[in-house]
């Protein structure tokens, strides 16, 4: 992502996309694309089906109440009427036909007649299909190199996003296979994910901040669906099929994980994300930020972090199932509340209470979670190794006075400090004596573990 960062001095994919035409042809490629994927759908139920579509009525009853709706998309009905003009006047009668009278067309058509029925869907889909990826073509020759770069920039962040999810939905399969609330979830067949962002809004994480802003937003652009495996021992992923607008990974399971899951993920059906996203700078330039009062990003993506947070809440987590086979010290409604308290308090400066009880929100509701900074391994460290002592305290009856040792010996010679490197080369974290100043207590380094050297982050 780095070869493309100097090609957009105005910041992040938020305000480019969010201030120019760019946006409107961005969102216009996403949904072609969504379209795209249902017309792919429909073709291949048509050459699944297509021999069973004279005994089965109903089913071409379905398939053609698909194919009525889809003709009614205003995407597709645009991308007809560009196809026709680079066409000869037969080719374009043709698509004017099927685009114009479809819905008269598959009406008149007796359901158990089954070539008619056939021919009328694939030709339709086929010039839908054309028609489609003709346009979306199209939207790139207009500025073709500026809208690349974007699109650029988007799959780099986009790629990361993807194995970040996939790879937590894995962990979650391994190891929660049993848990009442992971077992939940995939019934409602959505997980939830949240992310947290330590980055500062002063300076050039601003921008980088955007970035993830922006590829959050688009996590449902991922879907997964669970195979049995052939392997008695491995998850692993299986296919990758689709496009950043729309991606499909097939994982496979073991048969002792498979015989756990819910009936309508062995049916086949997708795996949706929820993203939950907040930020808290920690470091010495959202010192800055405080200073100057440039901290408007930071509160935008926590106020949408609390709706989105609650809104899951509201619609998944049910109030007798009982959260998650650990003690939790308060009801999820009062830490929700505390949570919406403590934001207030991040206005006005560094608030980690603020990150920690966001933390514990996301392990009580049985979130796969992810920490980030900039390089995610010095600041990320500090904040993954305070977590790992709350869980333990959580977790495992450990005393909140045993904390501190703990913590620093977490962070002397834990995977962290060895993370460290294989990074930089060197067994320090990237703080000076000045940022360590001016980072919150319980993210300070202990002494001897950082500076003398090592490159800043």
């Amino acid at each position: 992502m780095a070869g493309h960062w100097d090609k957009f001095k105005n910041g992040g994919l938020v305000s480019i996309l969010g201030k120019s035409k760019d946006g409107e042809k961005f969102a216009e490629r996403r949904e072609k694309y969504r379209v795209l994927r249902k017309i792919e759908e429909l073709l291949h139920t048509y050459s699944r089906t297509e021999n069973s579509l004279d005994s089965d009525k109903r089913l071409a009853k379905d398939i053609v109440s698909d194919l009525i709706t889809l003709s009614k998309e205003a995407v597709t009905r645009t991308a007809l009427e560009g196809l026709q003009k680079t066409l000869n006047p037969d080719k374009q009668l043709e698509i004017m036909t099927l685009s114009a009278d479809l819905e008269k067309i598959v009406k008149s058509i007796k359901v158990s007649s089954k070539e008619s029925l056939s021919e009328v869907c694939r030709n339709y889909c086929l010039h839908a299909q054309r028609a489609l990826i003709w346009s979306i073509t199209q939207l790139e020759l207009d500025n073709r190199e500026h809208f690349l770069n974007i699109l650029n920039r988007f799959e780099a962040c986009f790629s990361q996003l993807l194995s970040t999810v996939v790879s937590g939905f894995i962990v979650n399969l391994c190891f929660r296979s049993r848990d009442v609330v992971f077992e939940q979830q995939l019934r409602d067949k959505v997980i939830p994910v949240m992310f947290e962002s330590l980055l500062s809004t002063h300076g050039d994480e601003s921008g980088m901040l955007e970035d993830m802003q922006f590829v959050i937003r688009h996590i449902s652009n991922i879907r997964l669906q669970l195979a049995k495996g052939e392997d008695s021992e491995q998850v692993s992923v299986t296919k990758v099929t689709g496009t950043q607008f729309d991606v499909c990974v097939v994982i496979s399971v073991p048969e002792g994980v498979w015989d756990l899951l819910p009936e309508e993920v062995k049916n086949g059906e997708d795996i949706t994300f929820y993203g939950l996203f907040f930020s808290h700078g920690i470091n010495e330039q959202q010192t800055i930020a405080y200073k100057i009062s440039e901290t408007g990003q930071q509160d935008k993506i926590c106020e949408q972090f609390l709706e989105d947070l609650q809104s899951y809440i509201d619609t998944y987590v049910s109030p007798n199932l009982n959260l998650f086979d650990f003690k939790v010290d308060n009801s999820l409604s009062n830490n929700m509340e505390r949570l919406k308290y403590l934001y207030k308090a991040t206005k006005r400066g560094k608030c980690s209470d603020f990150i920690v009880l966001a933390e514990q929100i996301g392990r009580d509701i049985g979130c796969v979670r992810c920490t980030s900074c900039k390089s995610a391994k010095d600041r990320t460290s500090m904040s993954l190794t305070y977590e790992y002592c709350n869980i333990l305290c959580k977790q495992h009856d450990f005393h909140t006075d045993d904390i501190p040792p703990v913590l620093e010996q977490f962070r002397r010679d834990g995977t962290r400090y060895h993370n460290t490197f294989k990074n930089i080369g060197s067994y320090k974290y990237c703080f000076n004596k000045l940022q360590c100043k001016m980072l919150p207590p319980i993210y300070k380094p202990p002494p001897g573990t950082f500076g003398d050297g090592a490159q800043q982050t």
